[in-house]
């Protein structure tokens, strides 16, 4: 079969020549090999009488408007360079086509010698009988059995739970451990603990600070300690890191392993083994472990470096040996490529959830086949008769795009964002990829030229340019660019048949499945708080009172900082956290904190770190502070304020709101004009402070600790110890020592309060409970417990200047495992005028009954007989308690849409509905 080619000559001639193709060596459709005047791309087989009968300089000037001529009179030499420029950008006429020619199939010269190579011809007379579609699904088949082999070995001989990833470690990174550690509990184990590490965990660095005593670690893996005779590592070291430093593992393929935790740890010495660097840590730690070189496990290779010369070289066989349609290339390009990232490369987990690889595999597919319309099908079939050249341009580049992120792992630079360019050679680095894509860029420009689709392709690039530089624009957004998004970005501008367009637009493609595969499709657009990762904030940091000039006198001293009123930060802050060798020890409002709770070691270096917090619901689901004050109101019928050093004062009004249980304040009748007539000479009645009070929400048990010898000192010693235990429902716990109660002047003139306008549908503070030292808890279903102990024997004398701040911190101890606290104290002795807002009534004006009305309306029409004299009313009983302002609740706060009153009063309006039937009531 013969198939006729309009020569482009014969635009510009009276005559046409046609070049004679054997139709077996070409695609029947050629995109981008043949340009036509009107720069449409068409088949090869279109007849002379299609063909436009226009000059091709005046069609492809058509377009100018008639301003542009008038223009050109007017500026000629403005007009000639831009028309000068237009012309280069637009190509030559009539355009180039681009078809490549085998370099393995096509005779040489060189100098008077000549020859030909004939080796791609011979290789495809040779593989001819291969080609059939029953081989080649047989050969699929047997492709996915084995390696459904190679995964099952990689990942399912072994428990799920022994793998371990690289920056796994049994203390967490921040604070994420809690108050002395109790959420990385236990610090000892009786048995050794199994593991398995993947391969390439030497690679694996801190890209952020991570601070160790007084020395600050980045671009390494943690491992702290291990120079000892035991070899003893801190408890925050990464497992496989400490491993390979223990040469317990390999690095090219993972391995087995055991761990002992040792618990309390002092002097963990650093030193360098196996290529591996571990820092110092010259004092205590109450988590250690030791690496054991025996294993119970088997199957411990980590099979990356197999599988990837597997799918290698099945890649190979079915480029140079099967050879399938172009597009079945591609396809088989895409899901080999995202497999083997799955499940060897770049695994989402240890092992890999097939689940979520399941869930980005259609996306990667219909976004992968934009790649082949756009750009593929327009280059791969010009390869065909060339299989031996193809799998060079195509298998190589792509392999090296599927393995971008082991071949980038030495380059200083991660997220291209200006943080990373502050690590030695990251500028440098970045100068060098900058101008190998600057001339690649230029290259491809100079042949999309050639085939006059430069101008086009600048207006779309330009188009995306401006998207992109207003989506950057967007206050509080970062632009990100994603390895998937780059590879969007680019793979267009490969739409021409050269080799160096199948290099380009295959590494694309490998790029595009290993992010999409390995991180999936983030947003382009993400905050400065997902950029941040674990990297200090940069806020203001709170400031020592205790220094060099005011030292500790010992170490049961008391350290103190000063308040966030002192250091006059405006960032929201409202709390301390404090480390004391880099483990959490406080975290609340108070201004110091006594070390002989801590039982410091004599003779060894101390580490003292302060950093701001706010105290906030964390990340639990639902609407937690809801539940809390529906909890607290049920037991109590006050309302409870999460947020103590917020005052809430008696004589405030304004509304609850039902959606975050806060009382949104609007004023105060004691400090309103408005209002000074009704409450001039009538204060607040206080009344006399009581020792304590506890307040527990229903289905939660609770007992004094005597002088057991199984608490620690620092528990045995408080003069306050309390356990409570809770089942699978929501807990709240309230403890508030020395509260005051303060109400409303029973001699207040309600029917002026109620005829005000000002209090119309609004709630008001009755009264409050104030306290100097509280504690308050809340956890939503589990079972758990929450075990108190504090000393409220307070000081007599300030151990810092009152000038610093209020009071000292009773050293309280709060061991729990779910949930979240605050809790924080002054001495009422030295800060009378102090104190923290516990709970508060609320109090509404009460509406008038329009029966009892027209009754008493009735009664006093002359002639009916009257009824006794009604005794007056109390002012304050004509306001009535303000309710829960929100339905029934579930253990997360959220309304609960089938609800299941409780048989407990206790529970109140919105308490928990599912109850146990064989639990006792408190």
């Amino acid at each position: 079969m013969l198939r006729a080619r309009v020569s482009n000559d014969s635009l510009n001639n009276d005559h046409s020549s046609l070049d004679v193709l054997d139709a077996s060596e070409m695609d029947p459709f050629l995109p981008g090999s043949e340009h036509y005047p009107d720069g449409n791309r068409r088949p090869l087989d279109v007849s002379d009488d299609e063909l436009p009968n226009v000059d091709p300089l005046v069609s492809r000037d058509a377009w100018l408007p008639k301003l542009g001529r008038i223009a050109s009179k007017k500026y000629p030499r403005t007009t000639a360079i831009v028309q000068r420029v237009w012309t280069f950008l637009r190509g030559p006429s009539p355009p180039i086509a681009l078809r490549p020619t085998p370099l393995l199939d096509r005779p040489y010269a060189v100098g008077k010698f000549s020859f030909a190579v004939s080796l791609e011809s011979k290789w495809r007379r040779l593989t001819n009988p291969f080609r059939s579609l029953l081989f080649f699904s047989l050969f699929v088949v047997v492709y996915i059995i084995c390696l459904s082999f190679i995964v099952r070995a990689n990942w399912f001989l072994v428990p799920a739970d022994v793998f371990t990833g690289c920056t796994a470690a049994f203390w967490g990174a921040k604070n994420d451990c809690g108050l002395n550690g109790q959420n990385c509990e236990p610090f000892q184990s009786d048995t050794p603990i199994d593991f398995r590490c993947p391969a390439a965990c030497a690679s694996v660095e801190l890209l952020n600070i991570r601070t160790v005593g007084d020395e600050e670690v980045i671009y390494q893996p943690l491992v702290v300690g291990g120079g000892d005779d035991q070899r003893t590592y801190r408890g925050d070291s990464w497992v496989c890191a400490a491993a390979l430093h223990a040469g317990v593992i390999s690095d090219s393929h993972g391995g087995c392993a055991a761990v002992q935790l040792v618990g309390n740890y002092t002097s963990f010495v650093g030193t360098i083994a196996h290529g591996l660097s571990s820092v110092s840590f010259p004092t205590s730690f109450p988590l250690s472990y030791r690496i054991l070189p025996s294993s119970s496990l088997s199957s411990c290779s980590d099979l990356r470096d197999p599988a990837l010369a597997f799918n290698i070289l099945i890649t190979v066989i079915i480029f140079v040996i099967l050879r399938p349609k172009p597009i079945i290339l591609f396809w088989c390009l895409v899901c080999i490529g995202f497999w083997h990232i799955t499940f060897f490369s770049s695994p989402r987990g240890e092992p890999p959830p097939l689940s979520d690889a399941f869930g980005f595999f259609l996306p990667t597919l219909f976004i992968a086949y934009a790649f082949w319309l756009h750009a593929f099908q327009h280059v791969l079939p010009f390869f065909e008769a060339a299989p031996l050249e193809r799998a060079v341009w195509y298998l190589v580049p792509f392999w090296c795009g599927v393995l971008i992120n082991v071949i980038t792992a030495k380059l200083p630079i991660d997220r291209l964002l200006a943080s990373d360019l502050h690590r030695p050679g990251a500028i440098t680095t970045l100068v060098i990829i900058s101008l190998l894509l600057l001339v690649i860029v230029v290259n491809q420009m100079r042949v999309i030229r050639k085939t006059g689709w430069l101008p086009r392709y600048l207006a779309y690039y330009a188009a995306g340019g401006i998207a992109l530089l207003v989506l950057s624009m967007l206050p509080g957004l970062t632009l990100r660019m994603h390895h998937y998004f780059f590879s969007m970005l680019l793979i267009a501008g490969t739409a021409f048949p050269t080799r160096l367009s199948a290099v380009y637009q295959a590494f694309l493609l490998g790029m595009f499945l290993e992010g999409a595969s390995r991180w999936g499709f983030d947003s382009i657009l993400q905050t400065a708080e997902e950029l941040q990762r674990d990297a200090p904030l940069g806020s203001s940091l709170p400031e020592f009172l205790t220094n060099a000039t005011n030292p500790l006198a010992n170490l049961s001293a008391t350290l103190s900082w000063k308040s966030w009123e002192a250091n006059a930060s405006d960032e929201g802050w409202n709390g301390f956290s404090l480390l004391v060798d880099d483990v959490e020890r406080y975290s609340g409002n108070a201004l110091n904190f006594s070390l002989s709770t801590l039982q410091l070691l004599p003779g060894v270096p101390h580490f003292f770190r302060l950093a701001p917090s706010k105290t906030v619901w964390c990340d639990m689901p639902g609407n937690p502070a809801r539940k809390f004050s529906d909890l607290v109101f049920s037991a109590s019928s006050k309302y409870p304020n999460w947020d103590p050093p917020r005052p809430i004062k008696v004589g405030e009004y304004g509304v609850l709101n039902p959606d975050t249980a806060e009382f949104e304040r609007e004023g105060n009748i004691y400090d309103d004009p408005d209002f000074a007539n009704i409450v001039k000479g009538k204060p607040p009645e206080p009344s006399p402070a009581e020792d304590r009070i506890v307040i527990t929400s229903n289905h939660v048990k609770g007992r004094e600790l005597g002088l057991s010898g199984d608490l620690d000192a620092t528990i045995a010693e408080a003069s306050f110890k309390w356990e409570w235990t809770f089942g699978r429902h929501a807990a709240a716990i309230l403890v508030a020592f020395y509260p005051r109660l303060d109400s409303l002047n029973r001699t207040l003139d309600i029917k002026q309060l109620i005829e005000h306008p000002k209090l119309r549908g609004k709630h008001i503070v009755k009264d409050t409970i104030t306290c100097p030292k509280y504690v308050l808890f809340f956890s939503r279903k589990g079972n758990d417990r929450l075990l108190l102990a504090l000393s409220v024997q307070l000081p007599v004398a300030p151990v810092a200047p009152v000038s610093a701040g209020p009071g000292a911190h009773t050293g309280c101890v709060m061991r729990y495992s779910l949930g979240i606290s605050r809790e924080a104290g002054f001495d009422p002795r030295v800060t009378e005028d102090k104190e923290y807002t516990i709970l508060f009534g609320l109090k509404r004006l009460k509406l008038k009954n329009p029966i009892s009305s027209i009754v008493k309306a009735v009664k006093n029409i002359p002639g009916i007989t009257r009824a006794a004299p009604e005794e007056e009313d109390d002012g304050l009983e004509k306001l009535e308690d303000v309710e829960q302002p929100w339905p029934l609740l579930d253990s997360d706060g959220e309304e609960d849409p089938a609800p299941m009153l409780s048989d407990s009063e206790g529970e109140g309006k919105g308490g928990d509905e599912d109850e146990d039937e064989d639990e006792e009531q408190d």
